[in-house]
């Protein structure tokens, strides 16, 4: 059985965080059940890691990747791992889609876990970097894959609510902005983006969160830029989708280095450029340090 979030050996090791995503390189990984809106690629580093989905028991494997959207846990106790997270709506995911064709969650064969572990250990896994991010999902992707377009209704909602997902417009006033009634856009949203406008509302306000923490905000500070109401509604919400409190990275109960260069970061084009130029420019560390010295 996983054991608790909190325990006296919690997970630990280095989070690069960026527009598209993230990766954490450590050990000893273990969460709740949970499910957010990014892809998954959970890889082993030296040993099979063990996870579950839904309600089927635990399995093992080498490396695992899961669909946006989908129940997951991860028990790496005793494991060196790496974890990618991959915003659906970035060029990124059009690229490793492909793994999704036959299923929401892929154990990938033996010859690729070879491959990523190779790549892994090419590189210094104390500092994560865009270099290795990148050289993993070279690793998956597949040529010439395309993206399925979005209705472009859709489309337009979702630039609505970057715009302001403080405090975004309600379903109706969106709906009547591309012109459906409020159930069909709601049905159409969840269907194209795979969840609610409301959970979609609630991801972009947590990818807020982990830039200001990065940034070195307390996790009160960053749960008010963010828009919820007090640190319980947000320690709530981070634990749905990411399996483990807030607090086991911004109180350092994780033991986790957050790696993170603003500059960086505004340089990317990522799938968010309109919010992010003026949200990660706002989270920028109050101190002159690197980021990654934490």
């Amino acid at each position: 059985m996983a054991k608790a979030i909190g325990d006296k050996t919690p997970f630990h090791g280095a989070l690069h965080l960026c527009p598209a995503g993230a990766l954490f390189i450590g050990s000893d990984m273990v969460n709740e059940p949970h499910r957010h809106f990014t892809v998954s690629i959970l890889i082993g580093i030296d040993r099979e890691i063990r996870f579950r989905s839904g309600s089927p028991g635990w399995a093992s494997a080498g490396a695992v990747i899961v669909a946006p959207n989908v129940e997951q846990q991860l028990d790496a106790r005793g494991a060196a791992i790496a974890i990618l997270q991959i915003d659906p709506e970035s060029d990124e995911f059009v690229r490793i889609a492909h793994h999704f064709e036959n299923g929401k969650v892929r154990v990938l064969p033996g010859e690729t876990v070879t491959r990523l572990r190779q790549e892994l250990g090419k590189s210094d896994l104390r500092s994560p970097t865009l270099e290795l991010r990148a050289r993993i999902i070279d690793r998956l992707e597949s040529q010439g894959a395309a993206r399925r377009p979005i209705d472009p209704r859709i489309r337009k909602v979702l630039s609505i609510v970057k715009a302001d997902f403080l405090s975004p417009p309600l379903a109706p006033e969106l709906a009547a902005a591309v012109g459906l009634s409020a159930g069909r856009l709601i049905h159409l949203f969840t269907q194209e983006m795979g969840l609610p406008i409301r959970r979609y509302v609630l991801w972009l306000r947590l990818r807020d969160v982990m830039f200001s923490l990065a940034a070195g905000h307390s996790l009160t500070e960053a749960a008010h830029r963010a828009g919820f109401a007090d640190s319980p509604h947000l320690s709530r919400t981070f634990r749905g989708m990411f399996g483990f409190p807030p607090s086991a990275i911004s109180e350092g109960r994780g033991r986790v280095r957050i790696v993170f260069d603003p500059d960086a970061a505004l340089a990317e084009p990522g799938p968010h450029p309109t919010i992010d130029a003026e949200r990660l420019a706002r989270a920028r560390p109050r101190k002159s340090e690197p980021l990654g010295a934490r």
